[in-house]
């Protein structure tokens, strides 16, 4: 069902008041929730984009992760379902990097161990 349209343009606004309003309970709630959530969901789109799409450049998967995520938030503004934030473009495609990063450092581990385990 189609709501009212909601933006939070207001850059880094979660974050502000996860400060602002310091508690155990905020902290599970909201820094679990809201921030970490929608970081770790895109995490897994940095580690296979390289596989699925062969791309292996950061900048590529930052560009097309922005524009996954920004995607996302147009379609819940136009649609009504949710609300369009900029943070969630930020956190999200913070996680495709991390994801992304984290699948560098994997190669080059891997690269790194068959160069010293082989006897040739």
């Amino acid at each position: 069902q189609w709501g009212e349209r909601q933006a939070e343009l207001v850059p880094f606004w979660e974050v502000r008041n996860l400060l602002e309003n310091i508690s155990i309970k905020y902290l599970r709630d909201f820094w679990l929730v809201q921030i970490f959530g929608n970081i770790a969901m895109f995490i897994p789109l940095g580690v296979l984009l390289p596989y699925l799409c062969g791309i292996t450049k950061f900048k590529s998967v930052f560009l097309m992760s922005l524009a996954f995520s920004a995607g996302i938030e147009i379609t819940q503004y136009i649609t009504g379902r949710g609300l369009c934030e900029f943070d969630d473009v930020f956190n999200n495609t913070l996680g495709a990097c991390v994801g992304f990063t984290s699948w560098r450092l994997k190669m080059r581990y891997n690269k790194k161990y068959k160069n010293e385990q082989s006897p040739w």
